[in-house]
This record gives structure tokens, sequence and C-alpha cells, in this order.
């Protein structure tokens, strides 16, 4: 940036080549100044321009666009081609006036900035591109239709990537949620099963309750005159001996 100090253009080193004879719209400079001079003049309400005077002695101006701060003025130049088609030493000086009256003036020092010539490029530029110049526009539009190829193939191929991911969570959320129901199925038919054989053994041991409900159990009593086993013969119930073993034997009779 350029400051504009008690009417002097503070120009950075960097900043001193303003551009090429080739240059369109590459380049801006813009100036920085104090809102209110040393005489206590508010710049604010000036129109500002910027004066260029060329090695040849020939000169141009440029309308500076501003932006009003607190306390200081900020103009911007946007360097286009007609400015820059005189190479060496420019001398550049800023200029204000009141546009209502034109009662109030102010000029800046005049500094030296710098055009640079191009190789192969002509001077007075007219807008229209050379053979190399096309043949690089062209190459650089190949490129560029290469990388939205590029660009395009990636986002087709993530997007392919996406739908194949969402395919195979779909499908094993169907396959989590067919398991699932071919589970509870089993575990229904399981259960079914065991309770069709708990109803099973439920019957069975009713029958055998059945059967020995009316059973009247023998009294058994030992004789130590004659130290034998003696019983009172039930309903339901006969004792033998097996003479052939000695063993204590029964027969159940229902009632």
């Amino acid at each position: 940036m350029i400051i504009v100090r008690n009417r002097e253009l503070l120009i950075p080193k960097a900043e001193q080549y303003i551009g090429t004879t080739y240059d369109e719209n590459a380049e801006y400079r813009q100036f920085l100044i104090d809102r209110v001079t040393p005489g206590g003049v508010d710049l604010a309400n000036l129109v500002f321009t910027l004066d260029i005077e060329y090695s040849n002695g020939s000169k141009n101006s440029v309308a500076m666009t501003k932006e009003i701060q607190e306390e200081k003025v900020v103009l911007t130049w946007p360097l286009t081609s007609s400015q820059l088609q005189v190479t060496g030493t420019v001398f550049i000086g800023l200029r204000a006036v009141n546009n209502v009256d034109g009662l109030v003036k102010w000029a800046s020092f005049k500094a030296p900035v710098y055009i640079e010539d191009t190789i192969f490029t002509p001077g007075s530029y007219t807008g229209d591109l050379t053979e190399l110049e096309q043949l690089e526009a062209a190459c650089a539009l190949m490129v560029d239709q290469e990388a939205l190829r590029v660009t395009a193939e990636y986002g087709r191929v993530n997007a392919e990537n996406a739908r194949v991911l969402a395919e195979a969570a779909r499908e094993a959320a169907f396959d989590a949620a067919i398991q699932d129901f071919n589970d509870d199925r089993q575990e229904l038919k399981d259960w079914h099963d065991d309770a069709r054989a708990a109803a099973s053994e439920a019957e069975e041991y009713k029958d055998i309750c059945e059967m020995y409900a009316d059973i009247i159990v023998p009294v058994f009593t030992v004789d130590f005159d004659d130290g034998e086993l003696h019983y009172n013969d039930t309903a339901t119930f006969t004792f033998t001996i097996d003479t052939s073993t000695g063993d204590l034997e029964y027969t159940y009779v229902p009632a």
C-alpha cells in the first residue's frame, strides 16, 4: 500500500513496478491518506483522480474509487492495459477537487513508478491473441477441462462408492431382519414343542396319580414271638413269598 504523508507518496519497493505492457486488470495499487489534512480540511468529500505522466511526455488520468474510514481515506487504482503502454519511468500524482463548487482543491507531490516491456508481446496490445497465445490458451483450456473431468470423475466414483455402501448396508439390515424373524420363529416352534412335551408329561403324571389315588397302603408288623413279618391285606395289594428266592412280592389290584 502507498502511504500519502504530507502530500508525499511513500511507495514500497515491491510496488514501484506497476506492471508490463502486456498486463490487463492484473494489478492494482491502493493509497492510504489521512482524512483530515494538517490544515484541518476533510478530504472525504473530494473526488480523487490519479494523474500519469509517461517518459515520452504523454499524459493520462484515472478516476479513483475511495473508501471512507473514521480517520483515513483508502483510494484504489485498478491498472489496465491502456495505462501501461509506455515503458520506462512514469510519474504519478493524486489530485482531488470538491465536485460541488470546485472551491476546495488538493494535490500530492508526484513520484516515480516503472512499466516494463515484455518479450514477444506487442506494445500496442489490441486484445487479439497471437498464434503463440492461442496455443497457450488452448493448452490452458485443455488443462482446465481435464481438471474438471477428473473432478467430475472423482465425484462420480465417490457417489458410486456411497451407493454401494448404502446398498450393502440395506442388504445387511434386510438379512439381519430375516435372521431375527427366523430366530423368533424357531424359538416359538421350540417353545411350542416344549409346551407339547410338557403337556404330554403332565398327562402321564395325571394317569399315574389317578392310578395311585385309590391305593390303600398295607400295614406291616413283626411278631416278636415267632419272629415273622405279618401284614394286613388290602383291597389293592396282595403279598406273597417267592419260595425259590425268598423275596417278598406283591400284586397290584386296581380298585
